[in-house]
């Protein structure tokens, strides 16, 4: 991008003369602290047959299928993994969304939810650092860029150029993860500044955030009123998932900040965070339906039940009335609680579909996982192990007849919905990796305490070597024999850590010395 500064004595402007039109930039002074924009490119790479042996290696006695899906996913990420080039501009080789040849900036970051496990062999956080590098000067980044190229897909004032942000979310995420304090500090700035872009852009007079069909990445769920175009109009409306998410961003941008010691910077974030929460309570809360709902322009709220509402339960938003309201919503099954859990619209919504017709009623993986953590998050775990053993095995068995992950799966029968790519690794990666180390097998990983929360509720023998750890690795795996009323667990590791054991509901945290190999 080539900008030059414009001659005005009152403010900085700054006008990108690289597009055929005028694009004037009010600069961000955030931007000018992104370390992305002068990254120098990084073109390391490793094909799969070079990787397989130092990923992660899942064993669960009695299911073969399961374990041989975990590896084709596998297989199929890292054939996915597409070049940085001085055409596209991007900083790091990077993961494919496997779509239409593009990087999507809400796709990728589920994807890293998958990646992380092999974050010793290659770190997949380069899909996002490229979003990051393509910042504009005023804090804008496109939800879509072209993979060839690396210009945006949309002008940054087109209603559908900004995706769902979940970036701050991820990061936070990761850093759980993998205790990454460093990269915390280069992507505040960064996000900070797209935070305020969508706040000067993308709200509604009201102080409310709006959005669209393609730009939440639900394209076609009938959310809006009849006259407006589902995927492309911003319909006047307040949408509750873009309000949800921006209470998201800014929560978890005040903990990043806190963390790294930039708590002073974050009065705007806990303004707008208390301005949210009273909003979203007050106007998009359903006390008769107990749900979340669009608000309409008349004032009237969409019958329409999206699976984005399940996004409160990732915020300090609810109160536990309205917690279990919301889970009563995911329990029942004239609504989410379908064949395959869950349909990205309740099964008693406008034109919900039994096959998905995408975002009518389609299972997305995504949405998934973002449902199974809210729920580990507000007192669910043995719930979201349920639903997570069932969409896992759903997505199993469909690979087992056509050889390969979807993009989207029928909610009432198992097959992948229609339309859906195949090969969709992809945020389909998710399916037969992280719910089954994370909901199914129970672990959890919090390299930022030096900890593991392993909660033990499968009674088969099961178990992971190699599992990332602070530069390290750990051997975890719950045996059962013939008769045994408690497993035995065995535990390796070469770093000292702390894991926190979950069994039948009590918690019990034993300290683990670098080098120990014991049965606990």
């Amino acid at each position: 991008m080539k900008y030059i500064k414009c001659d005005c004595p009152d403010e900085e402007i700054y006008l990108r003369c690289d597009v055929p039109y005028y694009d004037l930039y009010l600069k961000e002074p955030y931007v000018a602290e992104n370390t992305f924009l002068q990254q120098k490119r990084d073109t390391s790479s490793v094909s799969f047959a070079e990787a397989k042996d130092r990923l992660p290696v899942p064993y669960w006695e009695g299911h073969s299928a399961e374990i041989e899906a975990y590896w084709r996913a596998w297989e199929l990420a890292f054939a996915h993994i597409r070049p940085a080039t001085e055409q596209n501009g991007f900083v790091n080789n990077y993961i494919d969304t496997a779509f239409n040849g593009n990087t999507f900036i809400t796709d990728s970051p589920f994807m890293m939810q998958f990646c992380k496990y092999a974050a010793d062999v290659f770190d997949f956080r380069g899909t996002m650092n490229n979003f990051y590098s393509k910042q504009h000067l005023d804090g804008f980044i496109c939800r879509e860029i072209c993979s060839d190229t690396g210009a945006d897909r949309f002008h940054r004032f087109d209603p559908i150029a900004s995706g769902m942000n979940i970036c701050a979310w991820t990061e936070w995420e990761l850093f759980q993860f993998n205790g990454d304090r460093e990269r915390l500090k280069r992507i505040f700035p960064v996000l900070m500044a797209y935070h305020r872009w969508l706040k000067k852009y993308h709200r509604n007079p009201d102080g409310s955030y709006w959005c669209t069909g393609l730009g939440s990445t639900m394209d076609n769920q009938p959310r809006v009123p009849e006259g407006f175009s589902r995927r492309l109009d911003s319909a006047d409306m307040v949408w509750m998932d873009a309000n949800l998410l921006a209470l998201i961003d800014c929560e978890r941008l005040l903990w990043i900040a806190k963390e790294i010691g930039r708590g002073s910077e974050t009065a705007e974030l806990e303004e707008e965070r208390v301005f949210l929460r009273e909003y979203i309570r007050r106007n998009l809360w359903d006390e008769e339906e107990g749900f979340f709902f669009d608000r309409w322009p008349n004032g009237e709220r969409s019958r329409c039940k999206s699976i984005g509402a399940f996004w409160a339960l990732h915020a300090d938003l609810c109160d536990p009335e309205q917690t279990k309201r919301l889970v009563e919503h995911l329990k029942n099954p004239e609504e989410f609680n379908r064949f395959h859990p869950f349909p990205s619209i309740s099964a008693d919504s406008p034109l919900y579909n039994s096959n998905g017709l995408y975002w009518r009623g389609g299972v997305w993986a995504c949405m998934n996982y973002m449902v199974f953590r809210g729920l580990e998050r507000n007192g669910f775990a043995d719930l979201a192990r349920e639903f997570a053993l069932r969409s896992n095995q759903n997505a199993v068995e469909v690979y087992k007849t056509t050889g390969t992950f979807w993009e989207c799966y029928a909610p009432d029968s198992n097959e992948h919905s229609e339309p859906s790519v195949p090969d969709c690794v992809g945020w389909s990666g998710l399916y037969p990796i992280t719910f089954l180390l994370e909901q199914i097998f129970g672990m959890h990983v919090l390299a930022a305490e030096r900890k593991v929360v392993w909660q033990i509720a499968l009674r088969q023998t099961f178990g992971v070597t190699k599992l990332p750890f602070l530069g390290g690795t750990i051997d975890l795996r719950c045996e059962y024999t013939k008769n045994d009323c408690a497993p035995r667990i065995y535990v390796r590791t070469d770093q000292d850590f702390c894991i926190e054991l979950i069994m039948n509901g009590a918690p019990k945290e034993i300290p683990i010395k670098a080098g120990t190999a014991a049965y606990l």
